[in-house]
C-alpha cells in the first residue's frame, strides 16, 4: 500500500514452492503499488485457488493456504473493491535502468515476504538475477545493510554501491551480487572492470547476451572482440555467411542450432547436416527436417502452379500462391 501512496509501481515475479512437489505450486507476477490486490498475500490467496489441479495437489495447496493464513497478521487480510478504470495503466513503462529494475524487484519482494513471515515459502525468479537474494541470510544486520545499499543506489546514490563492491573479491560474491554489479558496470560501459567478475570473456559475452541489448553487446565487442561476440552479432544482424565463417566459437547446443539455421538460410542443407553430425543436437535435426518439409511443400506448390493456365485457373493459382507464401514464411522464420 505504501507504493500506492507514493504513486509508484514495482513489478515482481515469484514462485510458491512446496517440498512435496517436484515443480512450483504457483508461478505469478505481482505489481507492488498497483490495484491488482492490496498486498502479495491477498494476491496469492485470490488467484491460487483458481488454478485447476489434481486432488493430491489440491490437498497440498489447501494446506499451504491454511499455513499462510495462520502466519499472516490480520492487518494484511482485507478485501477491496477496485473498479477496472481505477487500475494502473497497462502501458506504464518503468523508467529505472535495467540493473535497477532487477534489484528493486528483489528488494521489494524481500521486504514483503519478510514482513509476513513467509520468506521460506518463496523463491523470486528475476530474469538474469536468479533468486539468490535468499543467500543473504548470514545475519539480520547483514541483510538490512545489503538491502539498504541497493536501495540507496536505486535512489541515485551509486557511490555507496561502488564502495560496497570495491573491496569485494569477485570469488566471494554470490551469483546474484555478481549479476547486479555486472549489469551496473555494463550500463556504464565499464567493461574492463566487468571482465574481472567472469572467468573469461566468452562468459561475459553470454552474460551480456542474456541480460543486455544488442547495443551493449556491440559496445563490449568493440572493446573486447571475441569469436563468440562476432558469432552472436553476425547472427542477430542476419549476416549468415559471417556466422558460418566464424571459427573457434564455444559451440553450445544453442549456437549449433544457430549455425545450422545459418546454413539453411543459405539453402545449404549439406552444411546443416554436417553441423548435426558434429554435435548430435536434436533441435538441429528437427530444424533440418522442418526446413526440408517446407521446401518440399514449396516445390510441390510451384509444380502445381506451373501446370495451371494463368487465364483459366486464375483463382486456383491465387490460392496456391497464398499457400506457397505461408510455407515460405515458415521457412524464413526458422
Amino acid at each position: 500500500m505504501d507504493m500506492r501512496d507514493q504513486n509508484k509501481t514495482i513489478p515482481a515475479y515469484f514462485y510458491v514452492l512446496d517440498d512435496d512437489l517436484n515443480e512450483e505450486m504457483y508461478e505469478g507476477r505481482f505489481t507492488f503499488g498497483s490495484k491488482q490486490a492490496p498486498n502479495l498475500f491477498m494476491h496469492i490467496k485470490k488467484n491460487l485457488p483458481k488454478i485447476r489441479t489434481s486432488k493430491e495437489k489440491e490437498r497440498i495447496r489447501l494446506g499451504f493456504l491454511e499455513d499462510m493464513d495462520a502466519l499472516v497478521e490480520e492487518q494484511y487480510k482485507f478485501e477491496e473493491q477496485i473498479s477496472p478504470n481505477e487500475n494502473v495503466d497497462a502501458n506504464y513503462v518503468s523508467r529505472l535502468k535495467r540493473w535497477q529494475r532487477k534489484t528493486v524487484y528483489g528488494v521489494a519482494a524481500f521486504f514483503v515476504l519478510t514482513s509476513i513471515g513467509l520468506f521460506s515459502f518463496f523463491i523470486l525468479q528475476l530474469s538474469s538475477v536468479s533468486a539468490e537474494m535468499q543467500e543473504v541470510t548470514n545475519t539480520k544486520e547483514t541483510q538490512e545493510a545489503k538491502v539498504s545499499t541497493y536501495q540507496d543506489a536505486l535512489m541515485g546514490d551509486e557511490q555507496e554501491l561502488l564502495d560496497y563492491y570495491k573491496d569485494k573479491d569477485p570469488a566471494d560474491l554470490s551469483t546474484q551480487e555478481r549479476n547486479i554489479y555486472a549489469s551496473f558496470l555494463a550500463d556504464k560501459d565499464q567493461f574492463q572492470q566487468m571482465n574481472k567478475l567472469f572467468d573469461n570473456k566468452a562468459t561475459a559475452v553470454e552474460f551480456i547476451r542474456l541480460n543486455k541489448n544488442t547495443d551493449t553487446l556491440n559496445a563490449y565487442h568493440d572493446a573486447f572482440p571475441t569469436d563468440e561476440g562476432a558469432f552472436e552479432l553476425a547472427y542477430q544482424n542476419g549476416n549468415y555467411e559471417k556466422v558460418i565463417q566464424t571459427d573457434n566459437v564455444d559451440m553450445t547446443n544453442r549456437r549449433s542450432e544457430m549455425l545450422a539455421k545459418a546454413y539453411l538460410h543459405q539453402d545449404d542443407v549439406e552444411g546443416a547436416e554436417q553441423v548435426y553430425q558434429n554435435h548430435q543436437n536434436d533441435a538441429v535435426r528437427e530444424t533440418i527436417d522442418t526446413y526440408q518439409e517446407n521446401q518440399s511443400t514449396i516445390d510441390d506448390l510451384n509444380s502445381q502452379i506451373d501446370d495451371l493456365d494463368e487465364d483459366e485457373d486464375a483463382d486456383k493459382i491465387e490460392e496456391l500462391e497464398q499457400d506457397k507464401e505461408e510455407a515460405q514464411q515458415q521457412q524464413d522464420d526458422l
